[in-house]
């Protein structure tokens, strides 16, 4: 007879307003080479190289929370967006395509393949997406926002205020 016992633990549960605006479908060539040194300079023969490719699906989009709508005439409202975020990711796939190592390649430390996967996701990743991303980010805002006042007022007139 066989037994399973699992154990889960919810460490917190919280609601959250965010709202995926963009899902982008993304693939990357990571690359990242080494060689060990003397006096500054790269020891031929020590070099080592990787190639990684990563794949992801990135969700961007903003806090609805923080979307203010104030009335601002008779039939206009001004809709006040914050900064936009990068809210998560689907289906991450990183693979290995090559690696290329020196004769002497054992002198040089090994390339971190979760550093380099890192680097995709990091800060200053996230944020590469956003700038790259932003005009979009608006038209989806303004679509978004528009079919939601406009189910009630057809007639309504939107202005939109970006932080």
């Amino acid at each position: 007879m066989k037994t399973d016992k699992d154990s889960l633990t919810v460490k917190s549960l919280s609601k959250e307003k965010q709202i995926v605006l963009v899902n982008l479908g993304l693939s990357e060539i990571l690359n990242e080479e080494k060689s060990s040194q003397l006096f500054g300079k790269n020891i031929v023969g020590t070099s080592r190289e990787k190639f990684i490719q990563a794949s992801f699906d990135a969700k961007l989009g903003l806090n609805g929370k923080d979307v203010d709508i104030t009335k601002d005439g008779k039939n206009s409202y001004l809709i006040t967006v914050p900064k936009f975020i990068f809210i998560g990711y689907n289906n991450p796939n990183f693979k290995l395509l090559d690696e290329h190592n020196g004769v002497f390649s054992s002198f040089t430390s090994d390339i971190n393949e979760s550093d380099m996967i890192n680097k995709v996701l990091n800060g200053k990743s996230k944020k590469k997406y956003l700038t790259k991303y932003d005009d979009l980010l608006r038209q989806s805002t303004k679509e978004f926002y528009r079919g939601i006042v406009q189910n009630t007022n057809p007639e309504a007139k939107l202005s939109f205020k970006f932080q």
